[in-house]
Protein backbone atom coordinates (compact mmCIF):
# COMPACT_ATOMS: atom_id res chain seq x y z
CA UNK A 1 0.00 0.00 0.00
CA UNK A 2 1.11 3.00 -0.99
CA UNK A 3 2.75 5.37 2.34
CA UNK A 4 3.01 8.96 2.53
CA UNK A 5 6.16 11.09 2.93
CA UNK A 6 6.43 14.73 2.74
CA UNK A 7 7.38 17.53 5.08
CA UNK A 8 5.18 16.23 7.81
CA UNK A 9 5.72 13.61 10.03
CA UNK A 10 3.88 10.69 11.14
CA UNK A 11 3.41 12.67 14.85
CA UNK A 12 2.24 15.69 12.91
CA UNK A 13 0.23 14.33 11.04
CA UNK A 14 -1.60 12.46 13.86
CA UNK A 15 -1.50 15.59 16.20
CA UNK A 16 -3.70 16.94 13.00
CA UNK A 17 -6.09 14.16 12.34
CA UNK A 18 -6.38 14.24 16.66
CA UNK A 19 -7.29 18.01 16.16
CA UNK A 20 -9.77 18.01 13.77
CA UNK A 21 -11.18 15.13 15.41
CA UNK A 22 -11.81 17.03 18.79
CA UNK A 23 -13.10 20.39 16.61
CA UNK A 24 -16.18 18.03 15.31
CA UNK A 25 -16.80 16.89 18.38
CA UNK A 26 -15.97 13.28 17.79
CA UNK A 27 -14.74 10.53 19.92
CA UNK A 28 -12.01 8.14 18.44
CA UNK A 29 -14.70 5.05 18.79
CA UNK A 30 -16.84 7.26 16.46
CA UNK A 31 -13.95 7.70 14.39
CA UNK A 32 -13.02 4.65 13.89
CA UNK A 33 -16.24 3.25 13.30
CA UNK A 34 -16.89 6.06 10.40
CA UNK A 35 -12.97 4.99 9.03
CA UNK A 36 -13.93 0.93 9.47
CA UNK A 37 -10.99 0.04 11.86
CA UNK A 38 -10.45 0.15 15.40
CA UNK A 39 -10.49 2.91 17.82
CA UNK A 40 -6.85 1.63 18.95
CA UNK A 41 -5.97 1.85 15.33
CA UNK A 42 -7.09 5.52 15.35
CA UNK A 43 -5.02 6.17 18.45
CA UNK A 44 -2.07 4.83 16.70
CA UNK A 45 -2.65 7.16 13.97
CA UNK A 46 -3.22 9.99 16.27
CA UNK A 47 0.11 9.33 18.37
CA UNK A 48 2.38 8.51 15.41
CA UNK A 49 2.69 5.15 16.29
CA UNK A 50 1.58 3.68 13.27
CA UNK A 51 2.08 5.18 9.73
CA UNK A 52 -0.65 6.73 7.81
CA UNK A 53 -1.15 5.60 4.16
CA UNK A 54 -2.80 7.14 1.47
CA UNK A 55 -5.81 5.19 1.63
CA UNK A 56 -6.46 5.57 5.21
CA UNK A 57 -6.07 8.86 5.29
CA UNK A 58 -8.35 9.57 2.55
CA UNK A 59 -10.60 7.29 4.38
CA UNK A 60 -9.99 9.61 7.86
CA UNK A 61 -10.36 12.73 5.84
CA UNK A 62 -13.83 11.77 4.21
CA UNK A 63 -15.20 11.12 8.12
CA UNK A 64 -13.77 14.21 8.96
CA UNK A 65 -15.25 16.02 6.14
CA UNK A 66 -11.88 17.61 5.06
CA UNK A 67 -9.88 17.18 2.38
CA UNK A 68 -6.64 14.84 2.58
CA UNK A 69 -4.64 17.82 2.02
CA UNK A 70 -5.40 19.39 5.33
CA UNK A 71 -3.87 16.29 6.74
CA UNK A 72 -0.85 15.39 5.30
CA UNK A 73 0.03 19.46 4.54
CA UNK A 74 1.11 18.57 0.81
CA UNK A 75 -0.84 21.73 -0.60
CA UNK A 76 0.98 23.76 2.28
CA UNK A 77 4.35 24.23 0.17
Amino acid sequence: MPRLRNHLDDIERGAIVRRIRIDRNLKIKELGKLVGVSYQQIQKYETGENELSITSMKKIAAALEVEPCDICGCCDV
